[in-house]
């Protein structure tokens, strides 16, 4: 496997000024050259590419090349940091460097969680003749659908419904699988040192995670999502995790079967990290991009 790695620097503009933001990217190649089509993976809240290794490493497998922005977490102090405005730009500024500097010319995009707001941001109301062609654009668990509580309720959500008691479940589920079905305990593992990790950048960078938080509870992709589909013709594709404890599969899904009834919603097992962590949850997730995107 060839990994490619860009430092990119990118221009965004906050109160009226110009500020510099710096990010990376990185292409995941299965052959000796970069293809032309490619999977475009987006991380959510305070995760980074390393976090989603598996998920990519199955992608892989399954041909093609795997594309990802890699998001410096920052210090604890971060206290110019905008992630509704950042995020969005280094997107966009990324994708145009893998159409015009890699000759990338057809890309689907997947989010995770949080990403799903950059990539509607990015491409409702974006001209298509600036981009590669986007196949089908994947949302895994979004929020901003009208699916998370206040600020308040969102943090004692994760801290207490998400990561200690997801946690202790994977704990007990790995107990139980003790001389059985290897690929089951792999996936505890992945999921709880997922949850460890997530919980430790969150703390690690709390100026981060409160504007992030901030901007889940209040932004509202509805309109956006329905522009791109209804007035763009963007092809959606949407995984829900049935047990997830972070954002509300349940309104999601009711969003888009009485607005959008066009746009497939699949359901996974679960909860909000494992369709990117648990192997049954990744092969259909990337079998069906596979199969949707040729």
């Amino acid at each position: 496997m060839n990994i490619s790695t860009i430092i990119n620097d990118c221009e965004i503009v906050v109160r009226g000024r110009p500020r510099c933001t710096r990010y990376q990217g990185v292409i995941f190649s299965s052959t000796d050259s970069i293809c032309h089509r490619c999977l475009l993976v987006l991380t959510g809240t305070s995760t980074q590419t390393s976090d989603v290794s598996y998920f990519i490493n199955s992608a892989l497998q399954r041909g093609g090349d795997v594309a990802a922005v890699e998001r410096f977490i920052g210090g604890p102090l971060s206290f110019f940091v905008r992630p509704a405005i950042e995020r969005p730009a280094t997107l966009n500024h990324f994708v145009e460097s893998l159409y015009k500097n890699f000759g990338i010319t057809d890309l689907d995009v997947v989010a995770h969680s949080y990403a799903a707001q950059e990539v509607v941001r990015v491409f409702d109301g974006h001209p298509a003749t600036s981009f590669p062609r986007i196949g089908t654009i994947t949302l895994i668990n979004p929020s901003g659908f009208g699916n998370t509580r206040g600020f308040f309720a969102h943090c004692l959500r994760f801290v207490f419904l998400f990561i200690l008691r997801d946690y202790y479940h994977n704990r007990r589920k790995l107990k139980s699988y003790e001389g059985t079905d290897e690929v089951l305990k792999g996936d505890c593992r992945r999921v709880m040192v997922g949850l460890r990790t997530l919980l430790i950048k969150t703390i690690a960078n709390p100026i981060r995670t409160i504007k992030e938080v901030a901007d889940i509870v209040t932004c509202d992709l509805r309109p956006a999502a329905r522009r791109l589909v209804l007035r763009e013709g963007r092809r959606l594709l949407v995984f829900l995790s049935r047990r997830d404890t972070l954002v509300s599969a349940d309104k999601t899904r009711d969003f888009f079967h009485h607005a959008l009834p066009s746009v497939p919603c699949i359901d996974l097992p679960g909860n909000h990290l494992d369709p990117v962590l648990r192997e049954a949850c990744i092969q259909v997730v990337v079998n069906t991009i596979r199969k949707e995107g040729a």
